[in-house]
């Protein structure tokens, strides 16, 4: 004997009681996989180290787009060190 077709609730309602089940899935989902943390950690950054070395010639960017570091780099403070400096325009 189900209760399928046999009453409804308002759209709201309904929502509210979906987002609930699926937060509870989740919530089930992410306790079961909770052991295996740091290797799911470390296969996603091997596996974006991986694209990333599909996509690059190993080379840092020659073009920049948006503000140049030396305008950003004041703003970011200690991290200024860490950007990528243009190439040098040759003197004509």
């Amino acid at each position: 004997m189900g209760w399928a077709d046999t009453f409804t609730f308002d759209k709201e309602v309904q929502d509210a009681v979906n987002r609930l089940y699926i937060a509870k899935q989740d919530e089930e989902i992410g306790r079961r996989l909770q052991p295996y943390t740091e290797v799911i950690k470390a296969q996603a950054q091997a596996q974006a180290q991986r694209s990333f070395g599909d996509k690059t010639d190993g080379r840092l960017p020659t073009t920049f787009f948006g503000m140049p570091p030396e305008v950003v780099g004041p703003l970011l403070g200690t991290q200024q060190q860490n950007l990528p400096r243009p190439p040098a325009t040759p003197a004509r």
